[in-house]
């Protein structure tokens, strides 16, 4: 470096400068968006788990678990297309499915759970005599293709950042 010229020697700092610059930006940018993103995505699941666990407690001794098998368009409603929900006997032996984008994760005493790519909650509950466990899996698929694109484009921006600033700093 010490033969270097002062021209090559400017171009070489200014290009690491601001490329280290752009790379400790990206990094607080993504790790705050991925945060974000997140919480997000687990704040989706839990409203549906709700909003499930609040229409089972509404219709409290109306309906029955039958009513459910028969005709699950309650929970449909409730249900986004990309999640899976299942009401299951404390066994675990699912008895009501919507969607099928997930299968039953088995262990049941656990509410909450990140894995398998996926957020997945279980609560107790009560339809009629009936009682049981209601799961909500919450697939993280999109999220997970979203970070990996903003991460690709983050770092073909980071790559055309070091050219630009060699270019500018020569």
């Amino acid at each position: 470096m010490k033969q270097r010229s002062l021209k090559e020697k400017w171009t070489a700092v200014t290009s690491l400068v601001i490329f280290v610059s752009y790379a400790l930006m990206c990094t607080v940018v993504y790790i705050a968006l991925h945060a974000w993103l997140s919480n997000e995505e687990e704040r989706e699941a839990r409203r549906t788990m709700d909003d499930l666990v609040a229409m089972f407690e509404t219709q409290q001794g109306r309906l029955t678990i039958e009513d459910f098998q028969q005709n699950n368009g309650l929970m449909n409603a409730i249900v986004d297309r990309n999640e899976t929900a299942y009401i299951l006997t404390t066994n675990g032996e699912p008895i009501v499915q919507i969607n099928n984008a997930a299968p039953v994760y088995p262990q049941m005493n656990v509410s909450f759970i990140e894995r398998n790519n996926a957020f997945i909650f279980n609560t107790p509950v009560q339809i009629g005599l009936f009682q049981g466990v209601l799961q909500v899996i919450h697939p993280l698929n999109a999220f997970t293709e979203l970070m990996r694109y903003i991460l690709i484009a983050m770092l073909i921006a980071g790559f055309a950042a070091l050219l630009l600033s060699a270019l500018i700093g020569y």
